[in-house]
C-alpha cells in the first residue's frame, strides 16, 4: 500500500461516525412523583380560627339560638302566613326534629323553630338519621347564635391591623373607604347577612383626617366552604406590616395606607397599596417589554424595570 493511501484510510477512520442520537437518551426520565409543587406553609393568620364551625345537629337541644339574617325567612316555613313577621335579628329558638314523609314517599325531617308564641316547620330533604351524621346543617337567613357568641369571644378587646379598606360606618351602615395596614381594636362581634354571618365591628387606633371618627365594621365569613370569601386573614394582621417594609419612606407610606400609588413606587409598594390584581401580563413597546396590573376597579398600572411608570385609576 502506498503511503497517500494510508493517509486516505487514517482521515477516514477520525471521521465521525454517523450516529441517530439526539440527546434525549441523556435526559432522566422524571416521573409524577417526583415532581412536587412548593405549597407555602398556611400563615398564622390563616390558621386562625379555623377550629370555629357550626354545630354539629346531632347535637342541637331544645333552646338553641338562630338570628334572623332576613325577614324573607318566612318563605322557607311549611304553612306560614303571608301575616307572619320575623324580622331580621330576631332570635328563634330550636325545639325539636321530627320524622315526616313526602308526597313520595321518602323520609324528610321537619325541624321546628319557635319565635314567640308561635311554632314554625322547616323541612328537610333528608332523614333525621341523615340530619344527625352530618357535620353541619344550615338553615337558610340564619346564623347560629354559638358561631357569632365563639368568635366574639377571640376576637373582642384584641388589637390587629387591618388589610383591606372596605369599611362599613357603624352609624350608617354605608361602605366608606378605610384605612389599610393600620392598628384597629375589636369592640364587637354580630350576625352578618346571607352572604357572611359575621359583622366584626372596630375602632381605628390612629387619628386621620380622611376617616370621621367612631365605630366601623367589616363583614366576615368563617370555614373553608366556597362562600367563605372574607376569612380572617384576609381583613386583619396580627403583627405590624411597617416593621417588614422599614425602608420605605414616610411619604411612600402614607400613600400606601391611604390606598393610594404614584410613578416610581415599586411593584411591592404597589400591592401593600392595592392588594393583589386581577390579571397581569406583560407587552411590547418601542422601550421594550414593560408589566401590567389589572385590577376589578378599572386601576391598571404599568412597570418598567419593577418601577411604576404609568397608571390609570
Amino acid at each position: 500500500m502506498t503511503r497517500l493511501a494510508k493517509y486516505a484510510l487514517l482521515a477516514a477512520a477520525m471521521l465521525p461516525l454517523p450516529c441517530c442520537f439526539t440527546g434525549v437518551e441523556s435526559t432522566p426520565r422524571i416521573s409524577a412523583s417526583e415532581v412536587r409543587k412548593e405549597v407555602p406553609a398556611p400563615t398564622a393568620e390563616q390558621r386562625f380560627l379555623t377550629d370555629i364551625a357550626p354545630q354539629r345537629p346531632a347535637e342541637w337541644t331544645p333552646g338553641k339560638a338562630f338570628i334572623v339574617t332576613d325577614p324573607k325567612i318566612t318563605v322557607i316555613f311549611t304553612g306560614s302566613s303571608a301575616f307572619d313577621t320575623i324580622a331580621a335579628a330576631d332570635t328563634l329558638r330550636f325545639e325539636a326534629m321530627r320524622p315526616v314523609t313526602s308526597f313520595s314517599g321518602e323520609a324528610q325531617t321537619e325541624i321546628i323553630l319557635g319565635h314567640g308564641a308561635r311554632q314554625y316547620a322547616y323541612r328537610v330533604n333528608l332523614s333525621p338519621d341523615e340530619i344527625a351524621a352530618r357535620p353541619s346543617l344550615d338553615i337558610p337567613f340564619t346564623v347560629e347564635q354559638s358561631l357569632v357568641d365563639s368568635v366574639r369571644a377571640l376576637l373582642a378587646g384584641n388589637t390587629y391591623h387591618v388589610v383591606t379598606p372596605l369599611w362599613y360606618s357603624a352609624s350608617t351602615g354605608r361602605a366608606v373607604t378605610g384605612l389599610r395596614h393600620v392598628p384597629v381594636t375589636v369592640t364587637d362581634v354580630r350576625s352578618g347577612d346571607i352572604a357572611f354571618p359575621l359583622k366584626v365591628y372596630f375602632r381605628p387606633d390612629v387619628t386621620d383626617s380622611s376617616i370621621a371618627p367612631g365605630e366601623y365594621f367589616m363583614y366576615m365569613s368563617v370555614g373553608s366552604e366556597r362562600t367563605s370569601t372574607r376569612n380572617f386573614h384576609t381583613l386583619f394582621a396580627f403583627a405590624d406590616p411597617r416593621l417588614r417594609y422599614q425602608r420605605i419612606t414616610p411619604e411612600i407610606w402614607n400613600l400606601i395606607i391611604h390606598s393610594q400609588v404614584k410613578e416610581g413606587m415599586t411593584r411591592d409598594e404597589c400591592r401593600l397599596a392595592l392588594g393583589a390584581p386581577a390579571t397581569t401580563g406583560q407587552r411590547p413597546t418601542t422601550a421594550g417589554m414593560v408589566e401590567f396590573w389589572q385590577y376589578s376597579d378599572g386601576i391598571y398600572l404599568l412597570f418598567e424595570e419593577n418601577i411604576l411608570t404609568r397608571f390609570r385609576r
